[in-house]
Formats: structure tokens, C-alpha cells, sequence
């Protein structure tokens, strides 16, 4: 198994990495999260939150985008949003700034996908603040099925 907590990669990157490992091999994400290292409580808590919500996290996609986003998208819309909504301590401006970071960090020489995290990113913010997807409306579902 590679080793994810390598060289400047950001808790979020390692997160995003192994959501997305997850998301392609149906491996447990506990089996995943094993060579993870640095700041790792931090890395769980993405990573668990993310597959534990993930179809929650989805409806919030589908419901504030206008189509499905890309495939390798869709790892960093789950850690990004996961934060949002669910991580108390995590502002949203840092939640969704971190992960675009994250993203032009790993896909450097992919500009079309630098720029469609980011549009997408600044599309769920903008389509939660006008169609009353609210922090305290999502925070208030119990369970993600």
C-alpha cells in the first residue's frame, strides 16, 4: 500500500486520495486509511464523514448543480462539503478553499479541472445561500443512507 502522508500534501489531499481509492476499489476505508500518518484524527474524520454521508453530500450536489460533476471531482466535492456541513470547526470559506487548493495541487498541469472544482465549489455556495440549503437544515438529518 503507497504511503499518503508524504512530502507538503495537505490533510485534505491525503483525504481526498483515499476517498477516492475508496470510491474506485469498494475497498473499507478503515483498510485505507492504515498508512496514513500525518494528522491523522483529522484525515479520519474526512474520510469516515465523507463515506458515511456521502449520499447526503450527493443530494446536495445534485440539488445545487445543474449536471452530475466529473468523476475525479467528486472525491474533493465529498471532503470539501463533508466539512461544510458537518465539521463544526471548519469555517466554510476554509472548507472550500482548502479543497480547491488541494486540487490545483494535484492536477497542476489539468487547468480544465483546476477551473471545474473551482466553478463547482463556488456553484454549491452560491446555490446554498439562494435555495435555502441551510447549515442548520442539513446538520439536522439524523442519518445518511
Amino acid at each position: 500500500m503507497k504511503k499518503r502522508s508524504s512530502g507538503k500534501r495537505t490533510s485534505r489531499a491525503v483525504a481526498v486520495d483515499v476517498i477516492a481509492e475508496w470510491l474506485h476499489s469498494g475497498a473499507f476505508p478503515d483498510a485505507l486509511m492504515e498508512s496514513v500518518t500525518a494528522d491523522r484524527a483529522f484525515v479520519m474524520e474526512m474520510v469516515y464523514g465523507g463515506a458515511r454521508w456521502k449520499r447526503t453530500l450527493e443530494w446536495i450536489v445534485h440539488r445545487c448543480t445543474p449536471r452530475k460533476p466529473d468523476g475525479p471531482v467528486i472525491p474533493y466535492l465529498l471532503v470539501g462539503l463533508y466539512q461544510i456541513f458537518r465539521m463544526d470547526s471548519i469555517t466554510e470559506y476554509a472548507a472550500v478553499n482548502e479543497t480547491v487548493e488541494a486540487a490545483k495541487a494535484k492536477h497542476q498541469d489539468y487547468e480544465a479541472f483546476q477551473k471545474g472544482i473551482e466553478i463547482v465549489m463556488a456553484h454549491i455556495n452560491e446555490m446554498l445561500k439562494r435555495n435555502g440549503v441551510t447549515l442548520e437544515s442539513i446538520k439536522s438529518v439524523k442519518y445518511a443512507f
